[in-house]
Formats: C-alpha cells, structure tokens, sequence
C-alpha cells in the first residue's frame, strides 16, 4: 500500500496487515485489533500526541455520506482534498467503509484508522443512510448485485 498522506495508526483487518504483525502488535500494545507498524514505511508517520479533534468519515460509493465529530472541536474540520486523496487512492476500497481522522495543533489531517463499512457504528449517520451502508456492503460480500440502496443520500 502506497500513501501520500501520514497515517497516525492502522487497523490491520482494514489493510490486511500480515497475521505475524498484527498478533505480535496485539501482544506489545495488549491492543486487540490495532497494528503499530514495527516499521515505518517511506511517506508514513507515527504521530503522537493530542488531537484537536478526531471524526469519522462515512463512504458509500465512493462519496461521502457524513461527517461526525467524534471528539474535540466540531468547528475544526479535516482538510477535504486530504480526505478525497486518500479514498481515491484506497484501491481495494468495499462499497462502503469508514475513515476517521484526526487533526492535531498544527493543522494536519492525519488518517487514524479505516474500517469495513458492515463493521460500523452508526457514528453521525441516522438510520436510513447507516442501514444503505451496512446492506450495500452485505449484499457485495455476499456476491449479490449493487441494488443502488442508499445513492438518493450521498453529497
């Protein structure tokens, strides 16, 4: 996987980490589910510390669906050229997935994880676009045919 933008942290089942890692990143972090990359990839940063904010991006199609604010200032918003790039360039995207961001004292709009869009919470989403995600998604990992559920809710 190639990216422009710096990644704070991965989840491994989005990327498809290999096993090896992702376990021995669980056993080190006594974080199920979370992959700190043992090493750093050219282009990619390890950032810690506090964010201004954190919020999840909702994608059905490959547009966006919603923004929620997780935590911190709701005035302070992603950089949106940073956001499309980094689902343009998520080339073996699901019809449907989550990317939640954070945006640190500098300005920047880091990527901190990326999630399956039949795995969801419903952060942010009411119900009819949260419902569109998570049967867009089931009916593509089921092999069915994209029944068009949910487009009249994409911006």
């Amino acid at each position: 996987m190639c990216c422009r933008w710096p990644i704070a942290w991965l989840d491994c089942i989005s990327f498809r980490c290999p096993p090896d890692e992702f376990y021995a990143s669980a056993r080190s972090t006594g974080k199920a589910g979370l992959c700190i990359l043992p090493r750093i990839p050219r282009g990619f940063a390890l950032v810690l510390g506090a964010w201004l904010r954190s919020c999840r991006v909702s994608i059905l199609r490959n547009k966006i669906l919603n923004v929620a604010n997780y935590k911190g200032d709701p005035l302070r918003f992603p950089d949106v050229a940073t956001v499309q790039s980094a689902i343009e360039a998520f080339s073996e995207r699901p019809i449907a997935f989550g990317m939640d961001w954070g945006i640190t004292a500098a300005g920047q709009t880091l990527l901190v994880e990326v999630n399956d869009g039949y795995a969801l919470g419903n952060i942010g989403l009411s119900g009819m676009p949260y419902t569109a995600m998570i049967e867009a998604r089931w009916r593509e990992l089921m092999g069915l045919p994209d029944n068009g559920v949910g487009d009249c809710f994409t911006i």
